[in-house]
């Protein structure tokens, strides 16, 4: 099982605002959809929430949402596991296909140890928001570097050992 983080965060490490991005960057957006289509994206209920209700469920990928909240409704090819113990094992029933962690704030934080990849994009400046990337790079080690508009693509190897 190949378990892989994308993320966009600004200088200042923030990834999010009152429930959205403080950014908008089309070139970030169809990026995160080229790498993460055909595989299972994973994210928090407050992420699902957060997408605009013409892309939920994120179409070409099966969508895992992690919620304790009982009350929290879902369409029926969206698969809802109450939290990380039975991710874990909803990822070791499926052990061939890549799975792509995408937030939010907390479940990049419980789920740091077990990445194998993280693909960020490191947006430019300084941006007001509520919630930060946890720094995860002392384990990992930088591949790939690509400039784009208004924004760096990177991308991160866990170290071996």
């Amino acid at each position: 099982m190949t378990i892989r983080a994308i993320v966009a965060m600004d200088e200042g490490r923030v990834i999010g605002a009152e429930g959205g991005l403080p950014w908008h960057l089309p070139e970030d957006l169809k990026r995160f959809a080229q790498v993460t289509k055909g595989g299972t994206v994973v994210m928090g209920r407050r992420t699902y929430e957060s997408l605009p209700e013409q892309v939920r469920p994120l179409k070409g990928r099966i969508n895992i949402v992690v919620t304790t909240n009982r009350a929290a409704q879902y369409p029926a090819e969206v698969r809802v596991v109450a939290d990380l113990p039975a991710l874990i094992r909803e990822m070791q029933s499926r052990v061939d296909e890549p799975f792509w962690v995408i937030g939010g704030e907390d479940l990049y934080r419980q789920t740091i140890a077990a990445w194998d990849e993280a693909f960020v994009t490191v947006v430019h400046g300084i941006h007001r928001g509520d919630r930060q990337l946890p720094p995860f790079e002392h384990n990992f080690v930088l591949v790939e570097s690509e400039p784009g508009i208004g924004c760096d693509f990177l991308r991160y190897v866990r170290r071996p050992g």
